[in-house]
């Protein structure tokens, strides 16, 4: 544990970077609820988007180890646990992005799909500049 950091902030920390790291799913999620989506599908983009955000972060953390660490890296988190958490929230905030842009879709009617593009684009926009990490 870092020093000066008890328990209670090491998990609001790792909540913190979790929910960092999901925001581009959850307004990816939306853009794509807004053109219509089952909840097959629904469940099958969260898992996805969820897996590779426990992928990433694993890979990222295995790498950097004999780095100085950013973020998890540095508030000594253990690696199983990060990766569970950023999952679940993952999962969540895509879930909930796509219920969201599947509600939003029929009051938007036909220009539904062009809204879930625009937002979809916006979201490439906001990765690209480094406004979404």
């Amino acid at each position: 544990m870092a020093p000066g950091l008890s328990s209670v902030d090491h998990v609001l920390a790792l909540l913190l970077v979790a929910v960092s790291l999901c925001l581009s799913n959850f307004a990816a999620a939306i853009g794509i609820g807004v053109a219509g989506t089952t909840p097959g599908t629904r469940l099958r983009v969260g898992l996805v988007f969820g897996l590779f955000e426990v992928g990433m972060p694993l890979l990222g953390l295995l790498l950097g180890q004999s780095l100085a660490g950013f973020a998890l890296g540095t508030y000594h988190v253990r690696l199983v646990v990060a990766a569970v958490v950023i999952g679940a929230v993952s999962v969540g905030m895509t879930l909930a992005g796509l219920e969201l842009g599947d509600r939003l879709g029929p009051r938007i009617g036909a220009r539904g799909e062009l809204l879930g593009g625009l937002v979809l684009v916006a979201v490439g926009v906001a990765l690209a500049i480094g406004v979404l990490r």
